[in-house]
C-alpha cells in the first residue's frame, strides 16, 4: 500500500508556482497509478478539502487532508 502524502492542488495560494491540478484529476491520476490514496497539501488554504472529501468517498479510495502555513 502506498499513498502519496505531498501534493498541491488548484486551491493552493501559490497556485501558479506551485499547481494547477484539480482534485478529481488528482484522484484519478493516483488511482491509476496503483497508488492505494492521496494526500492534498494545499499552502495556505483548506478550500479544497470539501471537494477532496467528496470526490474520495465517490471514488471509494483513502485520502489524507492537510495545510501547509508559512509564517
Amino acid at each position: 500500500m502506498r499513498i502519496e502524502t505531498h501534493a498541491h492542488t488548484e486551491f493552493s495560494q501559490l497556485r501558479m508556482l506551485d499547481c494547477i491540478v484539480k482534485v478529481p484529476q488528482l484522484i484519478k491520476q493516483a488511482a491509476s497509478l496503483g497508488l492505494s490514496g492521496v494526500a492534498i497539501t494545499d499552502h495556505e488554504s483548506v478550500s479544497g478539502h470539501v471537494r477532496f472529501i467528496q470526490t474520495i468517498k465517490s471514488m471509494k479510495s483513502s485520502g489524507i487532508w492537510d495545510m501547509r502555513y508559512r509564517s
